[in-house]
Formats: C-alpha cells, structure tokens, sequence
C-alpha cells in the first residue's frame, strides 16, 4: 500500500478500475424494475423470429461478464454493448414503445452514473493508453 497525506491508498491497475466504475454503471440500470426484459437473452422460445432479425444480441448478464473479465478499454466501448442494447431493442420492438422507453431511461441512468465517474474515466483511460504504448 502507497501513503499519500496520511491516507494508505491500494495501487489498481487502471483497467480494473475503469472497468469497476462500468459495474457501478450496469448495477445501476440492473437495479432498475424496468431492467427485467434486458437483464438475461431474449428467450428464443417465446420470441422464435429474434436471431433473424438481431445479429448480434446483448443484455446486462452479457455486458456484466466482459466487466468481469476486464474487456472494456474506455468508455465508448462500454457504451457501444450499451447502445447495442438499445438499437436492438428499438428493431425488434417497434410496436412495443414502452419497452422502448424503458431502454432508454436504463441508459440515461448508465450515462448519469458515468458522467458523475468522468475525470476518473479520463484518468484511467489515460493510462490504459500510456500502458499499450509501453507494450
């Protein structure tokens, strides 16, 4: 442990860090009542014409295992699984614009919970950077 001022701060490797902050993110929406449908895959079963129309299929389960395995790099692709999320839903479902609606306050919650995390974002970003080039 690094002491700064008196405060013992544990050293984090900036990838975990940055990607801690998407579990905050993702916990948040997830925390949501209105999370239900996004949380797990489209069941197939019920909804037989899904992986026609969807080619690259995604829910909060998926987007909680590449924040676990460290996947994301920045925020824009974290935001791509995010937004990915959100277009399918809008295709798939363009008579139900409630469900719609409810992907689209899930994401203004992700976007609220990282625009309160942003220079911490910007930080780590910043050194997953410097690290790649040291590579």
């Amino acid at each position: 442990m690094k002491c700064v001022r008196g405060i013992k701060r544990r050293r984090q490797d900036p990838l975990s860090f940055l990607n801690s902050i998407f579990q905050t993110a993702n916990e948040a929406m997830k925390s949501n009542p209105k999370s239900l449908p996004f949380r797990s895959p489209v069941d197939t079963k019920t909804n037989p014409n899904y992986r026609k129309v969807i080619k690259k299929p995604i829910d909060l389960n998926i987007i909680r295992t590449r924040i676990d395995e460290s996947l994301y790099k920045s925020k824009d692709e974290y935001m791509a699984d995010v937004d990915l999320m959100v277009e399918n839903c809008k295709t798939y479902n363009v008579a139900d614009m409630m469900l719609v609606h409810d992907v689209m306050e899930l994401k203004n919650i992700c976007q609220g919970v990282l625009r309160s995390r942003k220079k911490e974002i910007a930080e780590a970003e910043a050194m997953i950077q410097i690290s790649e080039i040291f590579k």
